[in-house]
């Protein structure tokens, strides 16, 4: 499968889940998360840039990703790029991490798979990422 990571807000956890080296995960992190997970990120393609600015990233270069995934620490840079990303891609799988509870209810009005933080906790979230592997 392969995967579209942008963020690093859960990374550990989604090492965990999908096996970096039996699927084909790129990963887009800010310029500053390079030096946090260097031991991850070798098993990556990896784009780093700033995440205030979308303009560095090539949107049109997605296509052939089966599932993206959004969890940067910032909810609303991880609501833009999810909106940004279904413009683009309607039909692909996403699905974005949301710390607020409130405002992730919001993004799933929008229609989008989101996980809050408090499903993270409640351990659901290998159930779910999960269900989009063996989709």
């Amino acid at each position: 499968m392969r995967i579209l990571i942008f963020g690093s807000y859960n990374i550990k956890l989604f090492s965990h889940v999908f096996d970096f080296d039996d699927h084909d995960v790129f990963l887009l992190l800010s310029k500053d998360e390079k030096s946090r997970y260097n031991n991850l990120i070798e098993k990556c393609e990896s784009n780093f840039f700033n995440f205030s600015n979308f303009s560095d990233i090539d949107f049109s270069e997605f296509d052939k990703f089966d599932l993206f995934i959004v969890s940067s620490g910032n909810d609303s840079v991880n609501s833009l790029f999810i909106h940004r990303l279904d413009q683009i891609y309607p039909d692909h799988r996403k699905i974005v991490f949301i710390k607020d509870s409130q405002f992730a209810e919001l993004q799933r009005d929008f229609g989008f798979n989101v996980v809050s933080s408090d499903e993270i906790l409640r351990e659901n979230i290998i159930d779910i990422l999960g269900g989009l592997i063996d989709e």
